[in-house]
């Protein structure tokens, strides 16, 4: 989705795309060996950006089906993933293989599937690899990938190494501002997704779990309970729950029965709701007039989005986050390659009025009635997990070398409520 009003709003309202620094991955070091072969030759690569690559990928020659790709995944020094398979196996993969040849340049020509045919213009332009592709367990720390691609019982034909780290800014801003101590206090909601099952009697449902958390001054030090507290509160589905340690600060022991069977599927729901957005136009810009946004409701806005004159490709806007007082994260893209990497940016477009005629690729041409009618950040656009907090954003459109041209300031709050189950949530 290419449009610069889109790409505004995405920034603004996708709490997915303000919490995306959460996990980090950055590219380090991008090296390719491609000896001399009947099929292959002058292969480049580049690191574009922090988690962006470029690669040149000439055939010279139609490629046979029994060609063989190998990948090895090292997290820290240990082999965390390893695969095998035919080059035409790996066009079919739905983890990488399909993102990456969606990057395949030139459009039409590029191979989709087999047979591969001879292109000394093939290229990969620009894949990004999105956090989804990070597993939400791995911890900070370096890894390292070596790709090969071969023919069965002979010599590698192409050798590519990446080396990066990955970080989760997000873990680290939030034991900043509430685990800056040896001791803290936490509340954990816990839900169970179930399918198609009946559970009797000892189920993690959802409850609320009051502790006391005893922290060593190593950061990798194991957590100790000292306290525990389940407070089962009124429901359609389980009893009173009760629990003990089994042993001294570790190991917990808990009585969880159910009352009646538990529907197919039982997860929190995130609200966001909007409580200040304020929009600045700087007066004399040159290609925005006056821009504005009211709160239609807690859970929605509008905006109204005038251009009155065509806009450069150049646009860039940048953003920066907080979540309960403490820095999140902050990020610069121009506002094309935003549009266009935005998982959001259809359903952003149903909103946008006059329709048939609001912009929806750059370049983005003049339009004095443009708006977005009612936007609501949906519970699906919350990353699972993430904790209640007020947020805070504030977005800016510039030119390289100017005055920003708009500058927009939002204030909200994040919460939960899990149905059924009164009292969770604000």
């Amino acid at each position: 989705m290419n449009s610069i009003i889109f790409g505004l709003l995405v920034a603004i309202l996708s709490v997915n795309s303000a919490f995306s620094q959460g996990v980090k991955l950055k590219l380090l070091n991008l090296k390719m060996d491609v000896p001399s072969s009947p099929y292959f030759e002058n292969w480049s690569g580049e690191i574009v950006n922090d988690n962006t690559l470029s690669l040149k990928t000439p055939v010279k020659k139609d490629l046979p089906e029994d060609m063989r790709l190998s990948a090895i995944i090292e997290f820290d020094g240990n082999v965390v993933g390893d695969t095998d398979m035919t080059v035409c196996e790996a066009f079919d993969d739905e983890t990488i293989g399909k993102d990456l040849l969606a990057k395949g340049i030139p459009d039409g020509k590029f191979p989709k599937n087999c047979p591969v045919k001879a292109g000394n213009d093939l290229e990969i332009s620009k894949y990004v690899i999105e956090k989804e592709k990070v597993p939400d367990s791995a911890p900070d720390g370096p890894f390292k990938v070596d790709v090969t691609i071969y023919m069965p019982d002979q010599d590698p034909i192409v050798k590519i190494h990446v080396d990066g780290e990955i970080s989760h800014d997000l873990q680290d801003k939030l034991e900043n501002k509430y685990i800056n101590s040896r001791e803290a206090s936490v509340n954990i909601i816990i839900s169970l997704r179930v399918k198609k099952m009946k559970l009797q009697s000892i189920l993690v449902l959802s409850a609320i779990l009051s502790t006391n958390l005893v922290l060593g001054n190593d950061p990798m030090a194991k957590i100790k309970v000292d306290k525990i507290i389940v407070n089962s509160l009124p429901n359609p589905y389980y009893d009173k729950w009760t629990a003990e340690f089994y042993s001294p600060g570790d190991i917990i022991s808990a009585k969880l029965p159910l009352k009646k069977d538990l529907p197919e599927t039982i997860m929190p729901t995130a609200q966001f709701k909007f409580n200040v957005i304020t929009v600045k136009t700087v007066a004399g810009n040159p290609y925005f007039d006056e821009m504005t946004a009211k709160i239609d409701s807690p859970d929605t806005v509008s905006f109204k989005t005038p251009v009155k004159k065509d806009l450069p490709d150049n646009i860039m806007l940048t953003a920066v986050a907080q979540f309960a007082g403490a820095p999140l994260g902050d990020f610069e893209v121009s506002l094309c390659e935003a549009f266009e990497n935005d998982p959001h940016g259809k359903e952003f477009s149903s909103h946008g009025l006059p329709k048939g005629v609001f912009p929806e690729l750059c370049p983005v041409k003049a339009g004095s009635d443009y708006e977005l009618s009612k936007i609501k950040v949906e519970n699906d656009q919350i990353p699972p997990g993430f904790p209640d907090g007020d947020v805070v954003l504030d977005i800016t459109l510039f030119e390289p070398g100017n005055d920003p041209y708009v500058t927009v300031h939002i204030e909200g709050a994040l919460s939960h409520s899990v149905p059924g189950v009164p009292g969770i949530g604000r």
